[in-house]
């Protein structure tokens, strides 16, 4: 019995229809390599857990991370283009206004050195991440195993709604770390936003007493 054209037609495009979705569930998306959002960040390391803010310009190479803590905020820095600057600053410090910036003008404030900040993409593995089923509130799970990352193995789990990231869990021989996403705005922050306060500046005084960073973020190079 011969088929009739049309049902020739329905057929093919149900089966585009079933292909499509299958690629379209399967393939990882693309999300905004800048971007804004509100976060929560916590470790194995048996540390308190934070919550802050990140702003993400990736095509100029800086970002922001604010970090709220009870003694109050924390600013990290990174203007990596042509400012080539690295700071970090306490606006309600209790002992007052606190700044110390590392580098500016592309050279280290300390020996005058060129400085290699530089940042990584939060996504930049995801192209090559599998689907692993759901997770969260309605997210699609992929995860990749890099081989050799540091000498070791690194698993790296991104759950995605949509093109909206929920939260990424990277394991390690050197332990796991877990950042959560809410707010989540795709495309690059007001400039404003990486404008150093007036009362930061580059001086290499070695004797200033460093305020020690919380940690080191995972996309600082």
């Amino acid at each position: 019995m011969t088929k009739s054209p049309q049902l020739i037609q329905i057929w093919t495009l149900w089966c585009l229809f079933i292909f499509g979705a299958v690629v379209c569930v399967c393939s990882p998306p693309e999300i905004s390599p800048s971007f804004s959002s509100s976060f929560k960040f916590e470790t194995d390391d048996g540390s308190d857990p934070y919550r802050g803010e990140i702003f993400f310009d990736f095509d100029n190479v800086r970002s922001l991370e604010i970090i709220h803590f009870p003694t109050g905020d924390e600013y990290d820095l990174a203007d990596c283009g042509n400012n080539g600057s690295e700071a970090y600053y306490l606006p309600d410090d209790v002992d007052g206004e606190y700044c110390h910036v590392f580098c500016a003008g592309g050279k280290w404030c300390d020996d005058g050195s060129s400085c290699n900040c530089g940042l990584i993409s939060l996504w930049s593995t995801l192209a090559n991440s599998t689907l692993n089923g759901t997770c969260g509130e309605n997210g699609i799970s992929y995860v990749n195993e890099i081989d050799g990352v540091y000498g070791s193995d690194v698993s790296v789990e991104y759950c995605i709604r949509g093109d909206i990231p929920l939260y990424i869990i990277e394991e390690s021989p050197f332990g796991c770390f877990r950042m959560d996403f809410s707010n989540f705005l795709p495309g690059i922050p007001d400039k404003k936003v990486f404008d150093l306060p007036s009362y930061c500046k580059c001086t290499p005084d070695e004797k200033r007493q460093l305020k020690p960073k919380r940690r080191k973020s995972p996309w600082r190079r």
